[in-house]
C-alpha cells in the first residue's frame, strides 16, 4: 500500500497512451505486413452510453490506428436481426474482431445476442464460452474490464502481491472476471454488494474497485488511507455534471491514487478493446477445445460478503 498523501490522479489519456506503446511492436509489424486492425462494431438504438463508448472506440481507432466499421441497428431491432448482423461480420473477409455495444434496448436480453459472437473475433471475451475458458485460465482474449484493470494497475504502481482488494458490484459476470484477475495477480479479494453498509469493507482495501454503486455514495471515510481507487461509475449530478460511484472530492484526500470521472476508466475501456483487436489482427492460434460451457471451479479463494438484513421491512434498492 502507497504511503497517503497527495493523491494521484489516474488519467485515462496517459493509461491509454501506455497501451499504445505497449502495442507498438504488434501495430508496426502489423503495417509492415499490410494489415490494419478492423473492427465491426455493431449496436441497436441510441442509449447514450452505448453511442459515447462507440464515439470513444471510433475516435481513438484514427490515432491506434484501426479501422472501426459501425453498424447501427434501430431501436426496433429484433434479437435475431442483431444475429444476423453480427454473424455475417464474423464471416466478413478483412474483419478482425465484432463487438456488441450495449446497453441493449430495454426488450432485449444480452446474453440472447452475444452468443452469436464468433469465440475468434470475440475481442470482448464477452461470449459465455469466452469468459468460462478465461475462469479457467485458458483465454484467447481477456475480457476489456480485465484489461482496462491491468493497464490502469501498472500505471498506478505499487506492490501486488498481498494486496487486499475489495470490488464494489452487484452479482454478475463482471465482477467475478475482476475478482479471479485480481486473485490471480496476488490479491486476497472479497466482493462487496453496493445495497450493503460498504464502509466497513472498503476501509480494508488497498485497491478498491467500484464497480456498481449509487452516486458519489462512497465518501472519505470509506476509504483507507492509502488506497488506490479504480472508479467505473458514470452518474450525472444534478448539474448535469458526470461524476462517478465515489465522492471524489472527499476520496482524495485519502486515496493515493483516484480514476477521474468522466476521463479516467472510460477511455481505457476503449483502449482495451483496440488492444484485444491488435492480438486478433496479428494472426494468433484460433479458439481450441470444446464448444460448450465447461464447468470451472477454483473460486473458493475469493469471498463474497452477502448484505446484511435491514431491521425495517424495506425493501433493498433495486439494480441500476
Amino acid at each position: 500500500m502507497s504511503a497517503p498523501g497527495r493523491c494521484r490522479r489516474l488519467d485515462g489519456d496517459s493509461v491509454v497512451q501506455a497501451l499504445r506503446e505497449r502495442h507498438q511492436a504488434d501495430r508496426r509489424a502489423l503495417y509492415e505486413r499490410g494489415i490494419r486492425p478492423r473492427l465491426a462494431l455493431v449496436r441497436a438504438g441510441d442509449h447514450p452510453a452505448a453511442t459515447a463508448y462507440a464515439d470513444a472506440v471510433t475516435r481513438l481507432g484514427k490515432t491506434w490506428p484501426a479501422d472501426v466499421v459501425l453498424d447501427v441497428l434501430p431501436p426496433n431491432a429484433s434479437a435475431a436481426a442483431l444475429r444476423r448482423h453480427i454473424r455475417a461480420w464474423g464471416k466478413e473477409a478483412g474483419v478482425h474482431g465484432v463487438f456488441l455495444a450495449g446497453p441493449l434496448p430495454s426488450e432485449l436480453a444480452a446474453a440472447d445476442v452475444e452468443a452469436a459472437l464468433p469465440l475468434a473475433r470475440d475481442v470482448a471475451a464477452v461470449h459465455p464460452i469466452a469468459q468460462a475458458r478465461f475462469l479457467e485460465g485458458h483465454a484467447v482474449f481477456e475480457p476489456i474490464p480485465v484489461v482496462a484493470l491491468d493497464a490502469l494497475l501498472a500505471v498506478a504502481g505499487g506492490e501486488r502481491d498481498g494486496r487486499r482488494a475489495v470490488v464494489v458490484a452487484r452479482p454478475g459476470a463482471i465482477p467475478l472476471l475482476i475478482a479471479t484477475a485480481l486473485h490471480r495477480r496476488g490479491s486476497a479479494v472479497e466482493l462487496v454488494s453496493p445495497e450493503q453498509a460498504v464502509g466497513e469493507a472498503t476501509r480494508r482495501a488497498d485497491l478498491l474497485v467500484l464497480l456498481d454503486g449509487e452516486r458519489e455514495a462512497v465518501s472519505g471515510n470509506d476509504v483507507m488511507p492509502g488506497a488506490i481507487v479504480l472508479d467505473f461509475g458514470v452518474h450525472v449530478a444534478e448539474d448535469g455534471e458526470l461524476v462517478g460511484h465515489a465522492d471524489h472530492a472527499a476520496v482524495e484526500q485519502h486515496a493515493a491514487a483516484l480514476t477521474p470521472v468522466p476521463g479516467g476508466v472510460g477511455p481505457v475501456m476503449a483502449a482495451a478493446l483496440l488492444s484485444n483487436l491488435t492480438k486478433a489482427a496479428r494472426g494468433g492460434d484460433p479458439p481450441a477445445g470444446r464448444e460448450t460451457l465447461p464447468l470451472f471451479g477454483g473460486l473458493s479463494l475469493i469471498h463474497i460478503s452477502e448484505p446484511t438484513r435491514r431491521r425495517d421491512s424495506s425493501r433493498m434498492p433495486s439494480s441500476a
